[in-house]
């Protein structure tokens, strides 16, 4: 690397990036002194991703029930409500703000809370 890019690399403070780590790995050798953050769209891939298989998990449980109607009522409760899950709570519509609160009736799992922002972040 010229003298030029190298001392420009080593002015970079922060890299936002896909945290493939090839990519990582590249940026720490060239850019030492920048500190890695992860891009938003890739933590919200993961968190789509995530969220995903948690409901689909939920719902073969719920597809397991012997009783018809609470299993009805729990496959209704999941049907239609990534959107409900993926905002913040004081950004739903009434409509999402009831598919919350059916999720929460029918899921004990804590999908709901991870979600939506109401979980508390371990760094205050």
């Amino acid at each position: 690397m010229l003298d030029g890019e190298q001392k420009f690399c080593y002015r970079i403070v922060e890299v936002s990036i896909d945290l493939w780590i090839p990519y990582k790995s590249l940026v720490e050798e060239l850019m030492p002194n920048a500190q890695v953050v992860a891009d938003r769209f890739y933590v919200m891939k993961q968190v789509n991703t995530e969220l995903d298989n948690q409901r689909k998990k939920e719902k073969t449980k719920a597809e397991k029930i012997n009783c018809k109607s609470d299993k009805e009522q729990m496959l209704s409760g999941l049907k239609k409500s990534k959107y409900a899950l993926l905002k913040n709570e004081d950004n739903l519509t009434e409509e999402q703000k009831d598919k919350l609160e059916q999720v929460k009736q029918v899921s004990p799992s804590p999908m709901h809370e991870e979600s939506n922002g109401t979980k508390k972040s371990p760094n205050p």
